[in-house]
């Protein structure tokens, strides 16, 4: 009897353990996802100069293309709370691949679109899929691990998506250097070669090959992800979890419409507060008495994403351990206390300047994520309610402040 419990007790270990390296295998291909889509979203930005000559466009036209991708995330958001509960879970999930390997196919196209209405219409298609791709996974999330154990994921979906922002002004600069010098080559050639030389570019300058590496890069983690998907290895995750997950029901709107309008509040001041810093720390830092040159200021925009990663990733552990609830509040009273930092000396001092950004960035990555956990304590947020945070607060506020933060930071600078 003995040795029988003995061989089932180790077959139950070793049956846990595959599952358990399966389910590691699956979140680590839909984090990869999320970062492929902060690679697409932090590309824009450094080339948005090369998209507008691409497309013979001034600045407000080409801003058009921060909206376009905004209404797309509405749109893609929404379509997701309406398909989440007519369709499987494993179909859901198999969609979700389906709209990362779409986003980097449409991200290669991007930089050979030659009018302003295509390249709007390719990157509101791009919303559309990141949109859906956003509330998707973190809906998944909430079903698949429950209240308690969604809450790491949770923020390791935002740290993702802050490690694709960070690295993709890093993968462009080598591209948009290579561009730099061919502009300047050019100007030194014959106008017979500088003709020969211009057709030869069309469809193979640089800054296309960055859009490309990214693409290539979306398209290959898709294609893992459908290969994940088909298997159903995302079952994995919820099956070695090491407590019973009862998904909590949704309630009708009726019974909680106060809380959500509460709720949208809530992330409407954070969202709103991180765009508007994130906006226009670069033209204060170049404008202000202090005087930054414009490398200084890049770096100082940087500083702002790793502060947002280092909240992010510290918070995966830290709350597995403590509460949302005591997250938020710690978030809010270190949000308050810099910001006032920075309107008192953050305009005359270089070293306030440096702090408060990366204490701005730290504080606020996990407002958001740890906003969504806490909101699941006390409704179901896997399903339909999932589009408050992409529509309302995400989409709704990059349309308005990305576009109007790029003409205030254009004209500054």
């Amino acid at each position: 009897m003995t040795e029988k419990s003995h061989l089932l007790e180790s077959s139950n270990q070793s049956y846990i353990k595959r599952h358990v390296i399966w389910a590691a295998v699956c979140v680590s291909v839909v984090s990869l996802a999320r970062m492929c889509f902060g690679l697409c979203a932090g590309l824009i930005g450094p080339t948005l100069q090369y998209l507008a000559a691409n497309t013979n466009s001034g600045v407000d036209k080409i801003s058009t293309v921060i909206t376009g991708r905004s209404i797309g995330g509405i749109v893609g958001s929404l379509t997701f709370s309406f398909i989440a509960t007519r369709m499987e879970s494993s179909r859901r999930f198999h969609s979700l691949a389906v709209a990362t390997l779409l986003s980097g196919l449409l991200f290669i196209s991007t930089p050979y679109m030659r009018s302003i209405i295509t390249l709007v219409l390719i990157q509101t298609l791009a919303g559309i899929t990141h949109g859906y791709f956003n509330s998707g996974i973190q809906g998944w999330y909430l079903s698949k691990c429950g209240e308690t154990r969604s809450r790491s994921f949770i923020q390791l979906h935002q740290f993702s998506l802050s490690v694709g922002t960070f690295l993709a002004p890093l993968i462009a600069k080598p591209f948009l250097e290579m561009e730099s010098q061919n502009n300047r080559n050019l100007s030194t050639l014959t106008p017979d070669t500088a003709i020969e030389h211009s057709q030869h570019s069309v469809y193979f300058d640089p800054v296309s090959w960055s859009y490309i590496t990214i693409g290539a890069i979306a398209t290959f983690v898709s294609t893992i992800f459908c290969i994940v998907a088909t298997f159903k290895i995302e079952n994995m995750v919820a099956e070695t979890a090491d407590m019973k997950i009862g998904e909590k029901s949704e309630q009708p709107l009726r019974e909680v419409w106060i809380f959500i309008m509460l709720v949208v509040m809530y992330m409407f001041c954070c969202v709103s507060g991180l765009i508007i810093y994130q906006s226009f720390i670069y033209s204060v830092a170049v404008s202000s008495a202090l005087k930054m040159n414009e490398g200084k200021a890049a770096i100082l925009n940087s500083l702002y994403y790793a502060g947002y990663g280092v909240g992010c990733g510290s918070a995966i552990l830290v709350s597995r351990f403590v509460k949302p609830s005591k997250i938020i509040i710690v978030d809010l009273i270190g949000s308050c206390s810099v910001s006032i930092i920075m309107n008192v000396w953050g305009e005359h001092s270089e070293p306030v300047m440096w702090f408060v950004t990366f204490a701005i960035g730290f504080f606020g990555a996990t407002l958001l994520p740890s906003g969504i956990s806490w909101c699941n304590e006390v409704t179901n947020m896997s399903g339909k309610y999932i589009f408050v945070y992409v529509v309302v607060v995400v989409s709704i506020l990059n349309m308005v402040f990305g576009y109007y933060g790029l003409l205030h930071q254009v004209s500054r600078v």
